[in-house]
């Protein structure tokens, strides 16, 4: 099976995927269906924890009035947890948000580091090919003030495409 490669194209740069179609094939499809229906436009970096992770897929994020309830929002559905065997081994990988036994419709994280103890939490469904750089950029960009990680708001994600 050919793997679907994306362009995750942030107002700090581009980014690009290459999805685990083979491995995660349900949390894969509902991805290429958001981002097909350009739901993914516009939406903020709702968290970005210093050299651990980056979150988004929030829709709420896109309004500033909501910032109290970014990170909370999707797409009004989560999906079964697939079981794809990949851990959170290395920095540079998507992986879907858990929430509770299901994971998110569409909130999903970039992780900035190894996250070994999201195995089995979040679900893995793709790997970064290209953008290096713009990840550290961004990942260095969180800060922590007394166990709390601040939210951000200001990193976008102007447009996600299928190459």
């Amino acid at each position: 099976m050919e793997r679907t490669k994306v362009s995750l194209q942030t107002n700090q740069g581009n980014m690009e995927f290459e999805l685990y179609d083979d491995l995660a094939p349900e949390t894969c499809r509902n991805f290429r269906k958001l981002v097909s229906e350009g739901f993914y436009d516009g939406v903020r970096f709702n968290k970005i924890a210093r050299g651990h992770s980056m979150e988004t897929g929030d829709p709420l994020s896109k309004d500033i009035l909501e910032k109290l309830n970014w990170g909370t929002g999707g797409p009004g559905y989560s999906l079964k947890r697939e079981d794809a065997k990949l851990s959170h081994d290395k920095k540079g990988l998507l992986s879907m948000m858990s929430e509770g036994d299901e994971i998110s419709g569409s909130r999903f994280m970039v992780t900035v580091k190894p996250l070994p103890h999201l195995d089995g939490k979040n679900v893995v469904f793709g790997h970064m090919t290209k953008g290096n750089d713009v990840l550290d950029i961004i990942g260095d960009m969180g800060t922590d003030r007394g166990g709390k990680v601040e939210f951000i708001g200001y990193i976008m994600i102007e447009k996600i495409n299928v190459l």
